[in-house]
């Protein structure tokens, strides 16, 4: 199972997903007096000058994330049915984009569901970087599973 390469590609999306439950930023929001620090333990407010406390806790993000790197798992570990590893991975490839360019249309868009006051300032943390960078990981493990499996049609067609 570890000869092949795209065992490596979910077990770095894996280790990339489980890292966001450390608690690292995804994204901050700023309305000129309160900043919103945004991960997937919940959001954290500070005021300009150091009082730091939790807004709400978003259990649903943590559950989503260890969910997400679940099926990961399951998509790795099932290379013993190449269709079922197949439509695993293209259903992670599928999630992480959405997930990926969800968190981008909250950042760019401004959703503002902390602050009564208008959104000023917005950016992305290191978490969403990191996202970032397991997104091609994902596709290339489904590029790495699709070889496999055109690699074993071609064979059974010879049998």
């Amino acid at each position: 199972m570890l000869q092949r390469v795209q065992t490596i590609y979910f077990i770095i999306v894996m280790a990339i997903l489980s890292s966001l439950l450390s608690g690292i930023e995804i994204f901050a929001m700023s309305d000129g007096q309160m900043n919103f620090s945004q991960s997937v333990l919940g959001v954290e407010s500070s005021v300009k000058g150091g009082h730091i406390e939790w807004i709400g806790q978003f259990e649903y993000a943590y559950l989503f994330v260890i969910a997400y790197v679940m099926l990961v798992f399951l998509a790795m570990m099932s290379y013993k049915s190449l269709n079922r590893q197949y439509t695993l991975s293209k259903i992670v490839l599928f999630i992480y984009v959405l997930f990926v360019l969800s968190i981008l249309a909250v950042t760019s868009f401004g959703i503002n569901g902390y602050s009564p006051k208008e959104i000023t300032g917005i950016h992305v943390g290191f978490g969403f970087y990191l996202l970032t960078c397991g997104l091609p990981f994902s596709y290339f493990a489904l590029k790495g599973v699709q070889k496999d499996k055109v690699l074993l049609d071609s064979l059974n067609r010879l049998r």
